[in-house]
């Protein structure tokens, strides 16, 4: 996939997300808005949360930042996107 390709598939999903976070979310809202329809008020008098239900919230994930080879997975990253960009560059343009 060439470089501005992807930059532009960056600035829609920026715009419009797609993937297993925005879909937890939609569940998550969907289950909070039946469990508070059926809650005992008396047994549990505050609300459900959309964060009560969500399976991957980042927030319940301990912070942990592996490393492989001594770098974290963001350094990696950008190393991979800087020998890419190195190696179109080296490219000879076609006639």
């Amino acid at each position: 996939m060439p470089l501005p390709e992807y930059l532009g598939w960056q600035e829609f999903y920026l715009m419009e997300p797609w993937g297993l976070r925005p879909q937890d979310i939609m569940h998550a809202h969907a289950l909070s808005i039946l469990a508070n329809i059926n809650r005992n008020k008396e047994v549990r008098p505050d609300p459900y949360e959309i964060k009560d239900f969500m399976l991957f919230d980042k927030a319940k994930q301990p912070a942990v930042d592996p490393k492989i080879d001594g770098k974290t997975c963001e350094e990696w990253k950008l190393i991979f996107a800087a020998e890419a960009l190195a190696a179109q560059r080296s490219k000879p343009l076609p006639p």
